[in-house]
């Protein structure tokens, strides 16, 4: 029988040499893997897009088969043009990396949703990588608590404190303005700052590692 869902399109594997895997993160079941066995160019998914999907579960294989997907809200040319895509493929490895499979997060996949349509309404893309890291972050339970003043962080346990040091990290001053809200930085500031996020994100969860991504950031930032 088969079952419908929507789901973010996240990644995309070789399963055999007639189908695909696909990773979809869906609010009622979390990250869900479908094989698809379709030779039509459907399988052209925008990362991070939202989709309806159609798709059946069989006990016999490991995971369920795609059998049908539809943009939730309509593609156009600004999803894929290189900046948003760059942030959508960021997205994606963030998300798939940091996330169990079948472990449903409502929250999680709201907060997915208030990201994806705050990305199509932007005029400027380059906060996006922090703004995106702060609200996933807090949604994995590891956001650090912003003060009035800081000048140093302590990874390990996530704590911003004012040490009154001479010469501050910028990174971490700018960190806890973004956490106060205030987002008017240059892009050196938010480069140093999402790299300084990201050892974070890490450090916390040591399995991950989103250096290809990661790269194709730093070139936004140039």
């Amino acid at each position: 029988m088969n079952q419908t869902t929507n789901g973010f399109f996240l990644h995309r594997t070789t399963y055999s040499t007639k189908s695909l895997l696909l990773s979809f993160y869906t609010k009622d079941q979390g990250l869900i893997q479908l094989t698809s066995f379709s030779s039509r160019k459907h399988l052209a998914l925008i990362p991070f897009a939202l989709y309806e999907l159609e798709f059946q579960l069989n006990p016999k294989y490991p995971h369920g088969t795609l059998k049908k997907t539809s943009p939730v809200y309509p593609i156009n040319q600004l999803d894929i043009s290189p900046l948003v895509l760059a942030n959508r493929y960021f997205v994606c490895d963030v998300v798939y990396q940091t996330t169990s499979h079948k472990n449903k997060d409502e929250q999680g996949f709201n907060t997915l949703l208030a990201m994806m349509l705050d990305l199509g309404q932007r005029e400027t893309y380059y906060s996006f990588p922090c703004f995106f890291l702060i609200h996933w972050m807090r949604s994995l339970g590891i956001l650090p608590e912003s003060i009035e003043k800081a000048d140093t962080f302590d990874m390990q346990y996530g704590i911003l404190t004012f040490e009154g040091l001479q010469q501050p990290p910028a990174a971490v001053f700018v960190l806890n303005e973004l956490l106060n809200d205030r987002w008017n930085h240059d892009n050196k500031s938010l480069k140093e700052t999402f790299d300084l996020m990201l050892q974070y994100l890490e450090l916390h969860l040591p399995n991950v590692n989103v250096n290809k991504t990661r790269n194709i950031i730093h070139e936004i930032f140039h």
